[in-house]
């Protein structure tokens, strides 16, 4: 378990697993290509994993303690198949779809539409 993370890339280049909730670190996760286990703890996340289902493995809705409880169940299970050195191929699949929802250019993309808009204004 981490928290207070300084260097998040790293952490998760250097990661083969994760387990998170599915925020925005969902996508940053998606970036590197992480295969992940992904619950809901709130509302917002539940339509982050709604956008990748069948890309991340759904570890359930976490918000009281039972569910919680089977989140921790469903991630360990999934967590031990993909860890099983003979399921590379898997996770090398899991990885894959992961990098297919992002491209590296959405803060590009954010900047030109910032820009275009403040372009109709007068300074």
């Amino acid at each position: 378990i981490h928290h207070d993370v300084r260097d998040m890339p790293a952490l998760m280049t250097a990661s083969d697993l994760a387990l998170t909730a599915g925020g925005t670190t969902a996508f940053e996760l998606c970036a590197v290509g992480v295969p992940s286990a992904m619950f809901v703890y709130g509302d917002d996340q539940a339509r982050v994993l709604a956008t990748l289902e069948g890309i991340v493995a759904e570890a359930g809705v976490a918000t009281d303690a039972i569910g919680a409880e089977a989140s921790a169940q469903a991630a360990l299970k999934w967590a031990a198949k993909l860890s099983d050195p003979d399921n590379f191929d898997l996770r090398r699949e899991y990885s894959d779809k992961m990098k297919s929802v992002t491209d590296g250019n959405g803060a590009r993309r954010a900047a030109r539409i910032i820009l275009d808009h403040l372009s109709g204004y007068e300074m």
